[in-house]
């Protein structure tokens, strides 16, 4: 996936059960968003080599939301929704969660 590309309107990392098994053992390496860039950081180097990574730094550097006011809307459409998210939608939400508890965590530290 290249930035600016039309897969970026709506990209997903997880297109199989494959790719969901590996967005968990990334997420259990200890995956972290950091920075002002919000960067990503794996720590498994074999996990960090792998082409298909490649899309999900798009997806967290590019596309999950990241300022207060941003993440503040999506919990209040969350809050509002009356049907189950879509698979893209779910997976956002996961990884914007996992990049607010690590903020927190940094703020807070």
């Amino acid at each position: 996936i290249k930035r600016g590309a039309y897969a970026l309107i709506n990209p997903t990392f997880q297109h199989s059960s494959k790719d969901a098994g590996l967005l968990f053992e990334i997420l259990l390496s200890g995956m972290q968003i950091r920075g002002e860039e919000h960067t990503l950081l794996i720590p498994d180097e074999e996990l960090a080599s792998l082409r298909s990574v490649k899309k999900l730094e798009v997806i967290c550097e590019d596309v999950l939301p990241k300022r207060l006011s941003d993440i503040r809307r999506l919990t209040a459409e969350l809050a509002q929704r009356r049907v189950p998210l879509s698979w893209p939608d779910f997976e956002r939400t996961v990884l914007t969660l996992v990049y607010t508890s690590q903020t927190l965590a940094q703020i807070t530290d």
